[in-house]
């Protein structure tokens, strides 16, 4: 079970999240986009930093037994992100004009396919794998979002206020 809360007044977003067996926080700290993100598992360290000069975003994560990284390259809103990871591929592609995105990404083990439909900020996301079948709804009237996602063997809610 993993809970994701997000408290987002106007963009800035807190996020903690816990697995059954792993611990993982994340937080967000944003001025009007920017944003700096870490995330800590009980076995594993992810941290993730995002610098972002008015949208476009550079991010890297890195995991105790795992090197994963993200790099997005945003020219307003739009953006293009592939991660890697040292035992897996994932490669995430963000084709977004004027804040609607379109994401997919793929591991070697597992396909996640993640589709955000999104008319000025609102979203609906679904993901798949191949084992396992989350799907990820938001529904946000500005900023705020409500997410819930379940997969074949967790089951994931994230909520936002």
């Amino acid at each position: 079970v993993m809970s994701i809360t997000t408290d987002s007044a106007h963009c800035p977003q807190h996020m903690t999240s816990m697995t059954r067996g792993l611990v993982m926080s994340v937080t967000t700290d944003s001025a009007h986009c920017p944003q700096h993100m870490t995330s800590t598992t009980r076995g594993l360290v992810m941290s993730v930093t995002t610098d972002s000069a008015h949208c476009p975003q550079h991010m890297t994560s890195t995991t105790g037994g795992w090197v994963m990284s993200v790099t997005t390259d945003s020219a307003h809103c739009p953006q293009h992100m592939t991660s890697t990871t040292r035992g897996l591929v994932m490669s995430v592609t963000t084709d977004s004009a004027h804040c609607p995105q379109h994401m997919t990404s793929t591991t070697r083990g597992l396909v996640m396919s993640v589709t955000t439909d999104s008319a000025h900020c609102p979203q609906h996301m679904t993901s798949t794998t191949g084992g396992l079948v989350m799907s990820v709804t938001t529904d946000s009237a500005h900023c705020p979002q409500h997410m819930t996602s379940t997969t074949g063997g967790l089951v994931m809610s994230v909520t936002g206020m």
